[in-house]
């Protein structure tokens, strides 16, 4: 199997900008197993195609406001740094509440030793290139604490055919690999 088996023009105007209201109006497709045909149906009505002992299984998970937009202390000038996995364990000269994390680093000039100020009194210095185009990051958190500052400033990641308001989610900036 090959990517490009994959690929296919979606024209712009079907992809959706936000979620339906309310939600359970989206579009459902059915598929026929027995006869491949197709009907276009909407999400309320999935409860015409369960059979006694059938299993729905939800997904309520949530997407993490990994995107945080900062300033360089020495500067000024805008930072994003958009979290990817926190490294685990800290290494032993992270001492206290911080923390590590890989994370992509868009704007220019990215350099170890970089600090940035976030809101809220976050902090974070680039400690290392990991010449993948992706970096390590010591933020001045960590634990809940992190989590929950992240939750109130950081931005969730909207994936880039999706137009917004840039003040609800602005555009990610690419990082230079």
């Amino acid at each position: 199997m090959q990517l490009k088996q994959f690929d296919y023009h979606l024209p712009k105007n079907l992809i959706a900008q936000k979620p339906i209201s309310p939600r359970d109006r989206s579009r459902l497709l059915i598929l026929s197993k027995l006869t491949g045909k197709i009907r276009h149906k909407h999400f309320f009505d999935i409860v015409d195609y369960f059979n006694k002992g059938d299993v729905l299984v939800l997904n309520n998970t949530k997407v993490m406001a990994a995107r945080l937009i900062g300033k360089r202390v020495e500067t000024g000038g805008k930072v994003e740094v958009f979290l990817l996995r926190k490294k685990s364990p800290p290494p032993p000269f992270v001492k206290g509440e911080n923390e590590i994390w890989q994370c992509l680093v868009g704007g220019q000039k990215r350099k170890e030793s970089l600090k940035v100020e976030f809101a809220e009194g976050l902090k974070a210095e680039i400690i290392k290139n990991n010449l993948d185009g992706t970096w390590n990051v010591k933020f001045n958190k960590g634990g809940a604490n992190f989590i929950k500052l992240i939750e109130k400033i950081g931005q969730t990641p909207l994936p880039p055919y999706i137009k917004r308001d840039s003040i609800a989610s602005p555009v990610f900036i690419s990082p230079r690999l």
